[in-house]
């Protein structure tokens, strides 16, 4: 007797439905929930991430369990390794103090999950497929954190509390509906660790749901993403924060070249009609989003920070090359919301230029299948996945973006994404080439 055939809603079990499941937990599962025993850094998806890190080194052991084959990006990422390996022991080097010890493990264990889920993603996704059925985890994750968050700012009901799962316990106090507040509106941070985070999180998703909405498979799916792509938009307003409508912006300027004059009409008056709707809903929201940038220059949380960084440039200097090391650098009283000189006062240029250089490969890597691809769909999906990597260079130098672990996960997944994209479509024009040289041209970019 032959065994039933897998029920066709039950999820194929691989490398894309782990990666899938990964980044609905970063989404659902408050960023401050931990792993008791070990604090800050027992993150679940972390955890999931060095999980993936230590299936990539046995896959190395081994053939057949991940694609062979040449990537640039791939040792991108083991040099960022490298560099916040030295970091780690430089810091070490120079003495810490159990508290800076327990901080430089911490960051570490951070960034080698942060890598291995790019490494997973990279090596793990086999075809486009699968790739494409992983980011639909994603936008579904994205949904439900969106609305977590629109709950929060047009309701005041925070369901935060009740999603800690059973054996996680908070490393932080969580932030409340109440807990922040710009003039009229109170700013939501829905299950990240801080508004700001929030707001860049749902900017970074909304050419995602753009995409699902253009190239769905079916009907259902595309009126899904129509909904769940209008939620997470709203919902990186809600955040009220300036980083988020920065990188908005970002990821729709990389998004423009991904549309004929057609598409680009269309999607002004559907943004038309969502800003016409946002008003409503909220009145006084895009007025509160003018204020914040108009009044840039007296802005007491913008001109301290900005003071901040004459105290900082003397501490790059000591160290320019190699940095502080993890953890070694404090300094009373300074909030540093800037990653860049973050990174440059713990690992130093190299390990800046190393970070940099993952995220100019994998931008590269997303804009070449955009420009080469054979159909529309690959195309358009380049884009997609360049965007927020793009957006990326912009919101370093608003916040101390990788000490929030849901964009951090966020931004090194895509960067995962794009790399297995050009590894995956790279094949097919290789294939295309092959049967007929003359035909190795670039693709357009919209039909």
């Amino acid at each position: 007797m032959s065994l039933p055939s897998r029920a066709r809603w039950l999820p194929t079990l691989d490398a894309a439905t782990l990666v899938g499941v990964t980044l609905v937990v970063m989404a659902v599962v408050p960023a401050r929930a931990v792993v008791p025993p070990l604090g800050a850094a027992g993150i679940p998806a972390l955890l999931l991430g060095l999980g993936m890190l230590l299936l990539c080194v046995l896959a190395r052991l081994s053939t057949g369990l991940f694609v062979p084959g040449p990537n640039a990006l791939r040792w991108a990422l083991i040099g960022f390794i490298a560099a916040y390996a030295l970091g780690y022991v430089i810091g070490y080097h120079r003495a810490l103090s159990e508290a800076g010890q327990s901080e430089a493990d911490r960051t570490l264990l951070r960034m080698l999950g942060l890598a291995g889920i790019s490494l997973f993603i990279i090596d793990g996704i086999r075809d486009r497929a699968r790739l494409v059925a992983a980011l639909r985890w994603l936008l579904g994750g994205g949904a439900a954190m969106a609305v977590v968050g629109l709950l929060q700012f047009v309701a005041q009901i925070d369901l935060v509390p009740m999603l800690v799962p059973p054996g996680l316990v908070l490393n932080h106090e969580l932030i409340g509906a109440d807990t922040e507040r710009s003039a009229m509106f109170a700013r939501v941070a829905s299950t990240a660790n801080h508004y700001i985070e929030f707001g860049v999180v749902m900017a970074m998703l909304v050419p995602l749901g753009l995409h699902f909405i253009l190239h769905g498979s079916t009907r259902l799916r595309r009126q899904l993403a129509v909904v769940a792509t209008g939620v997470i938009a709203f919902a990186s307003l809600a955040s009220l924060s300036r980083s988020a409508m920065l990188a908005l912006i970002v990821v729709g300027l990389v998004m423009v070249p991904a549309w004929t004059g057609r598409a680009r009409f269309n999607l002004l008056c559907v943004g038309g009609v969502f800003v016409v709707g946002v008003a409503a809903v909220s009145p006084g929201l895009l007025g509160t989003y003018r204020s914040l940038f108009i009044r840039v220059d007296s802005d007491p949380s913008i001109t301290g920070r900005t003071m901040d960084y004459a105290l900082v440039w003397p501490m790059v200097n000591e160290h320019p090359w190699l940095g502080h090391g993890l953890a070694q650098v404090t300094i009373e009283d300074i909030i540093l919301d800037n990653q860049y000189l973050l990174s440059l006062l713990l690992v130093g240029i190299t390990g800046t230029v190393a970070l940099l250089a993952v995220l100019l490969i994998a931008a590269f890597m997303a804009k070449w299948v955009a420009r080469t691809a054979v159909d529309a769909e690959a195309r358009h999906l380049g884009h997609v996945l360049a965007a927020p990597i793009v957006a990326a260079f912009v919101v370093f130098g608003t916040f101390d973006a990788l000490a929030f672990s849901s964009y951090a996960v966020l931004l090194f997944a895509f960067v995962g994404f794009a790399g297995a994209l050009w590894r995956i479509d790279r094949g097919v024009y290789r294939r295309r080439s092959r049967r007929d040289p003359a035909a190795v041209v670039a693709a357009p970019v919209a039909e």
